[in-house]
């Protein structure tokens, strides 16, 4: 497993962790794994199997897919899709209007997150 995707299955992991206002601790005892087991896939430090991240998303109630990062994945690419599509053959005045609309949106996805 490359280190960024390690990386970024951490990064998910403690977030969805601390969304649902849990300990280490207590994730660790839900999923069944070891405390310093789970220490090491925060923080990126160590590949994870199949059925780590399936206990871990059980114990979250979070899809295999969004823990992995792959739905986050997918919807850029969509994003840039749109967003080349609607710029394509847009003049200079129509661009500076775009930009300002994916500004706006990206700030409030920054400050409102779902």
């Amino acid at each position: 497993m490359e280190v960024m995707q390690c990386w970024m299955i951490g990064n998910n992991v403690r977030k969805y962790r601390m969304k649902r206002g849990m300990t280490q601790e207590e994730l660790a005892e839900k999923a069944q794994l070891s405390c310093k087991g789970l220490q090491k896939v925060e923080a990126g430090r160590r590949g994870i199997r199949a059925l780590t991240l399936m206990k871990l998303s059980v114990a979250l109630d979070v899809s295999m897919d969004v823990l992995a990062g792959f739905r986050e994945a997918e919807e850029r690419r969509l994003h840039r899709e749109a967003f080349e599509m609607l710029t394509q053959g847009s003049t200079e005045v129509e661009m500076d209007y775009i930009m300002e609309l994916f500004q706006a949106v990206w700030h409030l996805v920054r400050n409102y997150p779902r």
